[in-house]
């Protein structure tokens, strides 16, 4: 920990927080320091599985993409932000999956990105959520602080206002 933020090294570590989001609306968001780029393509921030260990909800840091925040799913949807996560620097995420399969991504409170999920809602509920890894790889080197989940989908004011909030 460094003051109230999770700090990570990029090599194993991870929260497994042990929880499900379900199958309904969800909204993930925090703040994110990355130090490096890692060994991997992605810079894991959350993940939520299901028992058979399939990807629900996933939020990465993307190199292969341009270092832009990458949500998806395990029925390849999958979108990207157009603003870049850079190195060294704090930014705000969002990232919202409203009941009927909708992803939108917001960086420092601007949506910027949305995808639908193919086939709708997720079907079954996550059994684990990972914050800072897959759970297995693609560990996040660098801090995560005020992470927020909640069961709803949260709009573009509210993510707006969260931003504010948190910003100074």
């Amino acid at each position: 920990m460094n003051g109230g933020a999770l700090t990570l090294n990029g090599t194993n570590q991870y929260v497994d927080a042990g929880v499900s989001l379900g199958t309904g609306a969800v909204t993930v968001s925090g703040w994110i320091y990355p130090n490096t780029d890692g060994g991997s393509g992605f810079s894991t921030f959350f993940r939520e599985v299901n028992g058979g260990g399939t990807t629900r909800f996933l939020c990465s840091r993307s190199h292969s993409s341009g270092d832009k925040m990458y949500c998806g799913d395990n029925r390849s949807t999958t979108t990207n932000t157009s603003s870049v996560i850079p190195l060294k620097q704090w930014t705000h995420f969002a990232a919202v999956r409203t009941s009927g399969g909708l992803f939108t991504l917001y960086i420092n409170g601007v949506q910027d990105g949305a995808a639908n999920q193919n086939g709708g809602a997720a079907s079954s509920d996550g059994t684990t959520i990972y914050i800072g890894s897959t759970g297995a790889a693609d560990y996040l080197n660098g801090t995560l602080d005020d992470v927020r989940i909640y069961n709803r989908a949260r709009s573009d004011i509210e993510i707006r206002d969260l931003y504010d909030a948190t910003s100074n």
